[in-house]
């Protein structure tokens, strides 16, 4: 055996082995195999701790009879085979049958398994496994045979490893393949040369280029990177891999071009792979498209300026009347003097609207709205904001169909007229003289809901406009002398009260806002009201 032990071959064939396969049953196989024949063994069996290291798992056996199999079990520290493993140390015996060591000595007498040597496999001084070689015959091992089991146990140390490895980077490639395509942001890998190497689905659905088409490609060839700007004055960026520290611009926002050619604004962030020597090999680029970010940045600023302006009109209207009535040398008539009067009136009742829907927006961006729900009679509630509103609309007709036997709605009173006035205040602003607005309510559905319709004979709102004309801030360009509060802070009052709020429409055909509230059924409605 020393002679065989010697052979320069030997583990030549085994390197072999370990070089021809991936696989840890081919290898561990191939290198149990070139053990048994040149150890002269009959049965082995090589058993691995598994990954919670509660148990050790068969996993290569030779000469084991099947129904054998189901009968051997090992677990750590439990007879020999766990001693070994405890240990580090082989153990060697002379007829496993009698051995008081072993748990499996009927097992043994069974299939007449005798001498035996055990080796534990080490993974950087781990024990990861054991080996037990057996004889069926009363043939003792040497310490020679120990000690080149020890030599094929490191082998196969050196099998498992690679194959743990190899498990491992695949898994880890396959979940970074998963987050990167699961990214919402666009993910761009460029090489130290700027070709494209990847880039995933989120990315492809930007920029409308398939990975397979621009493989290779310089990535500013197919992106054409520019600074964030408008038309023709704007820039090419510098590309980061023409900087000298990448790192300095590792966080940056400009456009990039799509395949149809248009320019999409993103914050782009750089990630850097490198060598082992340091040297760059590759950029991660994370695109996030910012183009909702803008409109709303462009939104606020509208908003901005247009809130200035809406404020600055009726406060110069008072400031104008405020000023004639106090000049010494001004004498007016009463009537005159009650005109002015009723318009300085009118221009603080716009200016307190506007607060009202400014505080209201903000306690319902802050989620901080109270409501005062109670029982009413929501048909005097909108007769009531027809007179009032009629002197602020002169020449408009306002009418209201409402049924003779009232509607009473569980809600908030104050909330559901500042929702009337905004949207007869809309339908107002978008109606030419002479025109109609009516307000038609009625009872409808199971569980009954109060439904009111406002419907005006204006300028109408365009499809495309229609789906988000209850967003924040937003306006249309037949809306601009407004400041895209109205609506939005109608949604949030109307769902607050447990109501929905709709809107259909067709260009110059006018348009009618619908909205309902829970009808009141007595205590029942108060109950449900409250748990929305």
């Amino acid at each position: 055996m020393a002679d065989r032990a010697a052979d320069p071959g030997l583990f030549k064939h085994v390197g072999h082995i370990l070089v021809s396969s991936l696989a840890l049953d081919t290898a561990l196989g191939g290198i149990v195999d070139q053990a048994l024949a040149v150890m002269d063994g009959d049965v082995t069996l090589v058993r691995l701790l598994d990954r919670p290291g509660h148990q050790l798992k068969l996993q290569v056996a030779r000469g084991v009879p099947p129904e054998a199999m189901q009968e051997i079990a090992f677990a750590p520290g439990e007879g020999l085979a766990g001693r070994v493993l405890m240990d580090g140390k082989p153990l060697r015996g002379l007829n496993l049958q009698c051995d008081p060591r072993t748990r499996h000595r009927v097992l043994a007498r069974r299939y007449g398994w005798q001498s035996f040597a055990a080796v534990a496999i080490h993974l950087h001084q781990q024990p990861i496994g054991i080996w037990l070689l057996i004889r069926r015959r009363r043939e003792a091992f040497s310490d020679n045979d120990l000690e080149l089991l020890s030599a094929f146990a490191d082998y196969a140390s050196l099998a498992i490893e690679r194959s743990w490895l190899l498990h491992t980077i695949v898994q880890e490639k396959h979940e970074s393949e998963a987050v990167v395509d699961a990214s919402a942001s666009g993910i761009l890998v460029v090489d130290a040369y700027g070709h494209i190497v990847n880039m995933n689905p989120a990315l492809e659905q930007l920029t409308g280029w398939q990975l397979p088409q621009v493989r290779g490609e310089l990535c500013c060839d197919i992106v054409g990177c520019r600074e964030a700007g408008e038309g023709a004055e704007e820039t090419p960026v510098i590309c980061p891999l023409h900087l000298e520290r990448v790192e300095e611009r590792a966080f940056v926002e400009y456009r990039i071009r799509t395949r149809d050619g248009r320019w999409v604004p993103v914050e782009a962030s750089y990630g850097l792979v490198r060598d082992e020597a340091g040297e760059l090999a590759r950029v991660v680029i994370v695109f996030r498209d910012i183009t909702r970010q803008e409109e709303r940045n462009r939104a606020r600023a509208e908003f901005v300026a247009n809130v200035s302006h809406e404020l600055r009109t009726p406060l110069a209207l008072i400031k104008g009347y405020a000023t004639t009535l106090l000049s010494p040398g001004v004498v007016l008539d009463e009537d005159k003097t009650r005109r002015f009067m009723q318009n300085v009136n009118s221009a603080a009742d716009r200016l307190s609207w506007m607060i009202d829907d400014l505080l209201c927006a903000s306690r319902l961006d802050a989620e901080e709205l109270h409501l005062r729900p109670q029982p009413f009679d929501l048909c005097l509630t909108i007769r009531k904001v027809l007179a009032w509103f009629q002197p602020h609309a002169p020449r408009k007709e306002l009418a209201g169909e409402l049924p003779g036997e009232g509607l009473w709605v569980w809600a908030d009173p104050d909330r559901v007229e500042q929702v009337l006035l905004n949207l007869l205040t809309n339908a107002t602003r978008y109606s030419g003289a002479g025109t109609r607005i009516t307000v038609k309510g009625r009872l409808l559905g199971d569980p009954p809901r109060a439904v009111v319709h406002v419907v005006d004979q204006g300028i109408g709102i365009a499809p495309e406009h229609l789906p988000r004309i209850f967003d924040r801030y937003y306006l249309t360009e037949q809306s601009r002398k407004g400041i895209g509060l109205g609506l939005y802070i109608c949604r949030g009052l109307i769902k607050a009260m447990d109501g929905e709020i709709w809107a259909v429409s067709e260009q110059g055909q006018g348009s009618t806002f619908s909205f309902s509230l829970p009808a009141w059924t007595g205590r029942a409605g108060a109950d449900l009201f409250q748990q929305h």
